[in-house]
């Protein structure tokens, strides 16, 4: 099988949960002998090694740049947005680039295109209509909710760009699912709410943990701190979530543990979160960590204290396999599958989080209970889930074929 994945943003390297979930799947198609083509969007020139990393897990890699900055591209954005999201309007390709690269999936030969990102979808079904190959959809989020959360959510100078990047997404997502010859939604809660809109063309595909093959190797062998948290530490949704941890949360566990260390871990820290840090005993910042594995081997219990956002939380899977101890709010739960859920202590306020990681401190897996929950892991978030989508790709494929 050959598929062209048409991805939102390039997926290498993979230091948020949208790319972790591209990239995984990129590397778990080629342990399948799925031959792809990438087709991404970069913001900048990758890195050497990045490059070198990338054209070596795809056997045809073709990277755009975003629409430009002149004055004449600034104007036809702005007639865009009437009817696009902001996200489409940044990605638009001018005749000649999209005539070459409609030259080059040509020349590839995919049997499917695959949209993975929302904001992927235009170019993808103008490629679909010109080369006459169909598409399928990896949906990340219920994107008009996510991006309506995060919307609400944003303040100051972030809010113009929220509701721009809502605005005319709804009907957007709703047409280019109806079009699709099926979708592969990330959350089991996601699909049901496709399934009561009507939609009768999705399956359920959940990301992927770590491969044990692949599972980078941690230097770190202690547990430094009392709590970790890994995650972008500049979405406002992120943002909001550790402020209310680092206020309300941790001065109750403090009080029943004076000497709590805590690290909060992750890329572009926005200026309040680094006052807080910097204001809070016992709290330390490490900003662009290299290795999440490190920072998650560091910690005694793994906290998730997001409460706002869409899809599934790539953090909570990869927490997981750790085997240590998880303290999260309902969101982190959301659209897993049943199996795993109780492998989470939940809480629902600031007392009770507080109570569950007082909890979580006299916490001792048996190796028994730790093989146990490797196998529910692997079955849930293995190598086998994509092994049964290319099975699926290829069942729908050959209907759709035989149907025309």
């Amino acid at each position: 099988m050959k598929l062209t994945i048409i991805a939102m943003e390039i997926p290498y390297p993979p230091i948020h949960g949208g790319r972790v979930d591209i990239w995984r799947r990129i590397e778990a198609f080629k342990m399948l002998g799925v031959e792809t083509q990438l087709v991404c969007w970069k913001a900048e020139e990758p890195k050497a090694s990045d490059l070198v990393k990338l054209q070596d897990s795809v056997n045809d890699l073709q990277l755009l740049d975003f629409t430009g900055k002149t004055f004449s591209s600034f104007l036809r954005r702005g007639v865009d947005l009437l009817q696009n999201p902001l996200g489409i309007t940044s990605r638009r390709l001018t005749q000649e680039a999209f005539d070459q690269l409609s030259d080059d999936v040509r020349c590839f030969q995919p049997d499917l295109l695959l949209i993975d990102g929302i904001h992927a979808a235009v170019l993808a079904q103008q490629l679909s209509v010109k080369l006459n190959i169909p598409y399928i959809v990896r949906s990340h989020n219920i994107e008009h909710q996510h991006r309506d959360a995060l919307f609400r959510a944003a303040t100051g100078k972030q809010k113009l760009s929220a509701f721009l990047t809502v605005r005319n997404l709804k009907a957007l997502e709703f047409s280019t699912l109806q079009n699709a010859l099926a979708f592969f939604d990330i959350s089991v809660d996601d699909l049901a709410f496709w399934k009561e809109e009507g939609f009768e063309n999705g399956y359920f595909l959940p990301p992927l943990a770590h491969l044990a093959s692949q599972a980078p190797q941690s230097k770190v062998d202690s547990e430094t701190f009392d709590l970790v948290f890994l995650g972008n530490l500049y979405t406002d949704n992120n943002v909001e979530g550790i402020r209310w941890f680092l206020t309300d949360v941790v001065p109750l566990i403090q009080a029943q543990k004076p000497d709590l260390s805590v690290l909060i871990a992750g890329s572009k820290p926005r200026q309040s979160i680094r006052e807080l840090c910097d204001r809070i005993d016992g709290v330390t910042l490490h900003i662009n960590p290299e290795s999440a594995a490190e920072i998650y081997n560091s910690g005694q219990v793994l906290v998730n204290p997001i409460a706002v956002g869409g899809g599934v939380s790539i953090k909570s899977i990869d927490m997981l396999a750790t085997h240590k101890p998880i303290v999260s709010l309902d969101k982190g739960i959301y659209g897993l599958p049943d199996s795993v859920k109780s492998l989470f202590y939940l809480a629902s306020d600031a007392p009770s989080f507080a109570s569950r990681v007082l909890d979580c401190f006299s916490e001792s897996l048996t190796d028994p209970e730790k093989a146990q929950r490797h196998q529910l892991i692997d079955e849930a978030f293995g190598l086998p889930q994509v092994a049964l989508l290319v099975q699926q790709l290829q069942d729908i494929l050959a209907r759709d074929r035989s149907s025309h």
